[in-house]
């Protein structure tokens, strides 16, 4: 096995522990994903640094240091926000290209208004490989 393949467990690892701490934040783990896919780009022999730099790419900050360009996240009243910083002031910054979420429990929607629904398959692993799954594994 060669050292490239024993650093991806790893990098599984890291990553699942990083969407279970920021499940309520898909825009944030999305944007780690692509980065370190570019990551993985520039060095895909070694995915261990790869892994390495998730645990500094993502940091508290202050908002008076925030500047036009940079990619953000926070939570203001119940909604949480992010995208790229397209001006900032004393007292305000205007997001670009960014998500607005807003958590929910439980919500009824009428199927009529919706469109371009895509469903991920939770199981598709089983559904491709049944052979790896027992009554233990489910």
């Amino acid at each position: 096995m060669s050292f490239q393949e024993n650093d991806f467990p790893h990098l599984i690892e890291i990553l699942n522990q990083f969407q279970k701490k920021n499940r309520n934040n898909p825009a944030l783990i999305e944007k780690v994903v692509i980065e370190l896919v570019k990551n993985y780009h520039i060095i895909p022999l070694y995915p261990g640094l790869v892994s390495a730099t998730l645990m500094k790419m993502v940091r508290k900050e202050d908002p008076r240091l925030v500047r036009a360009g940079n990619w953000v996240t926070f939570q203001h009243k119940k909604k949480i926000y992010s995208g790229y910083v397209k001006s900032t002031d004393a007292k305000s910054m205007t997001l670009e290209h960014g998500a607005e979420i807003t958590p929910l429990k439980r919500k009824k929607l009428k199927k009529a208004g919706l469109k371009g629904m895509l469903h991920v398959f939770e199981d598709q692993l089983k559904q491709d490989w049944p052979m790896f799954f027992f009554k233990d594994n489910k």
